[in-house]
């Protein structure tokens, strides 16, 4: 049995009772958890954004509650069609991101400039917001260029700025009560829709 199934199995049996004291604490140490402690997720204390005609008001949060999200959108159930993205570019697949793409004024991203950390690359049309305590992936903010950087742009990277006015990207996974499994997901091949001038190091 590999350890990782053993682990699973005890933490099975943890929740049940059916572990000593001093299993429980190791189950929970390898986990860092503190036992009995019941994980509550934070509120949204920053502005909510207007109504969506025949949509849901959500709230997510970063896992410490330093950066936390509201948006205005169709209901996120089994029932979605298209409108939840798996991308598979370099940074997407690597932090799991699972994209839902509201308009800019329906999504309110709360928090302090030294909570919220912006993450650029490649041709800096973008960053990737995240909490610069807890590190959780928020959403992706287009950046404000000056025209003389816009002008600088190839014309696809010119193109893609220029859509990217149409949307203020979340991260689904952050949304509380949003349970991902039963979204329709659509993948988008963006290691090859979008070439980029990152480089794996």
């Amino acid at each position: 049995m590999s350890t990782w199934i053993r682990w699973n199995e005890e933490s099975k049996l943890c929740r049940q009772g059916q572990l000593g004291e001093e299993q429980k604490v190791t189950i929970n140490s390898i986990f860092n958890s503190k036992i009995g402690a019941e994980y509550l997720p934070p509120e949204h204390k920053g502005d909510i954004p207007p109504n969506v005609e025949g949509g849901q008001l959500y709230t997510g949060s970063c896992h410490c509650g330093a950066v936390t999200v509201a948006l205005s959108c169709k209901p996120l159930d089994e029932f979605n069609e298209g409108v939840v993205v798996v991308c598979n570019c370099s940074i997407c697949s690597r932090n799991g991101y699972i994209w839902l793409f509201p308009r800019p004024e329906n999504v309110v991203l709360s928090g302090s400039e030294d909570a919220i950390g912006r993450y650029t690359f490649a041709d800096g049309l973008t960053s990737k917001t995240f909490c610069r305590t807890c590190g959780i992936n928020m959403t992706n903010l287009r950046n404000q260029l000056s025209l003389d950087e816009v002008r600088a742009l190839s014309r696809h990277s010119r193109q893609v700025y220029e859509r990217n006015k149409e949307s203020h990207p979340v991260n689904v996974r952050i949304l509380h009560g949003v349970d991902v499994g039963k979204l329709n997901k659509v993948t988008f091949t963006g290691a090859t829709v979008m070439p980029s001038t990152y480089i794996n190091p």
